[in-house]
């Protein structure tokens, strides 16, 4: 398969870096033949970024003899050896051999990284379009529990009151301990207007809850007013985020405000290059927005131009711990290079990039780097912190403390 990477800074709702989406494909879809992987692929290229600042991807190469010789031996001696090999054809083969490159990845320990077989990349491409059939919520491996990254807004998830941070432990009285978040979803995924029962830890307390799954909308970006103060929300980082940020910028701008609400919450992050892209409408030319740290290469990457908003005045970024990966990226852009004040809570923390590496029977889905913020700051051990620290919005009330209060820092 000749088909160039694929790269992302990703929460997503299926296999975000390393997270994973409980959804359905449209049931107007569910007849249709599923499409060869290099077919979904090619189509996902087509309206996808690819690696930042059109760097060219360094050449890696592998310790053959040393990194392969044992599973080839494995699989020589299980092929002459062992009492049923004549079973070993066709699927059975194909599952051998992907279970082989999932325990590779699986013995690395890294929750992000992982292995999508031919038969299920339809499903993970499908995470990252803006619309699907499901619960609404990002799910995510984490110290060998299924844990929930964040809940979509206005999602059937967010509504049934599902919170960052629950610990999934059972679907419908099925226990998942033990389970990965690929497996979990398979068993939380079903027809639009049926109902699921999540069985969740939060805090010491076990909590089951039941959902409807329905159609999720979710709008890549929004513009809404705090006080008389633009919050331009981006709820995800897709192929589209940056221009629907340029539609806006009009708008904004006849306002004469002093100031702008750049609302990340719950956003579980996207392409890698789309963030940086809506970075560059608040910064100036040669501002630092990211540092990248692959294997064998540094890439530091600067704002190319002086962007639009750039002189809107005072920044204010309002955030969750559901703020994730490329979300993190746009928020310590704008804190270390254009002077923003983060209010709410503590970022989620995944500081890591990874890239869909096609395969002859899948694609393997690696991180390939870390990035720091412009100050040096790498969020996966030290994530985000706000200047002002306060609930993203309180249970018994419908005024929005966050939003508030990121106005009257602008205001006052």
């Amino acid at each position: 398969m000749n088909i160039s990477a694929l790269i992302f800074s990703f929460m997503p709702l299926v296999a975000q870096s390393g997270a994973y989406p409980m959804y359905n494909e449209p049931e107007t879809q569910a007849v249709q033949q599923m499409p060869s992987a290099n077919d979904v692929l090619q189509s996902f290229l087509q309206n996808s970024a690819t690696r930042p600042a059109a760097q060219p991807r360094a050449t890696r190469t592998t310790s053959s003899g040393v990194i392969t010789s044992g599973i080839e031996e494995a699989f020589m001696l299980i092929r002459e050896e062992y009492a049923f090999a004549h079973r070993l054809q066709g699927q059975v083969l194909a599952d051998m051999r992907a279970g082989a490159i999932k325990g590779m990845i699986e013995g690395m320990g890294d929750d992000y990284s992982t292995f999508v077989p031919a038969r299920e990349i339809a499903s993970t491409i499908q995470d990252l379009n803006a619309t699907f059939t499901g619960i609404g919520a990002q799910i995510d491996d984490r110290n060998d529990t299924v844990v929930v990254v964040t809940p979509l807004r206005e999602s059937p998830a967010y509504t049934a009151g599902i919170k960052s941070g629950d610990i999934i432990i059972a679907v419908d009285d099925e226990s998942i301990v033990g389970k990965n978040a690929t497996e979990a979803v398979e068993l939380i995924r079903g027809p639009r207007g049926s109902w699921v029962t999540l069985t969740v830890v939060r805090n010491t307390e076990t909590i089951d809850i039941e959902v409807q799954r329905d159609i999720v909308e979710l709008p890549a970006v929004t513009l809404t007013y705090e006080n008389g103060v633009p919050v331009l929300g981006i709820h995800q980082f897709i192929s589209t985020t940056a221009a629907d940020v340029r539609a806006l910028i009009s708008t904004i701008l006849e306002e004469d405000a002093t100031g702008i609400i750049i609302d990340l919450r719950s956003n579980p992050g996207g392409y890698v290059q789309s963030a940086i892209d809506v970075a560059e409408f608040f910064l100036r030319e040669g501002d630092s927005i990211i540092t990248l740290r692959y294997a064998n290469e540094v890439q530091v990457i600067n704002s190319n131009r002086t962007g639009e908003l750039s002189d809107i005045g005072k920044i204010v970024i309002v955030q969750d711990n559901g703020s994730a990966s490329a979300s993190e990226m746009l928020a310590g852009a704008l804190r270390d290079s254009a002077g923003a004040q983060i209010v709410g809570q503590s970022s989620f923390g995944k500081g890591t990039m990874q890239e869909f590496l096609p395969l002859e029977n899948g694609v393997l889905k690696l991180t390939v780097a870390a990035w720091y913020t412009p100050s040096g700051q790498w969020v996966s051990a030290i994530p985000l912190q706000p200047q002002i620290d306060i609930e993203t919005q309180s249970d018994d009330t419908e005024q929005d403390e966050a939003l508030a209060a990121a106005a009257r820092l602008i205001v006052q």
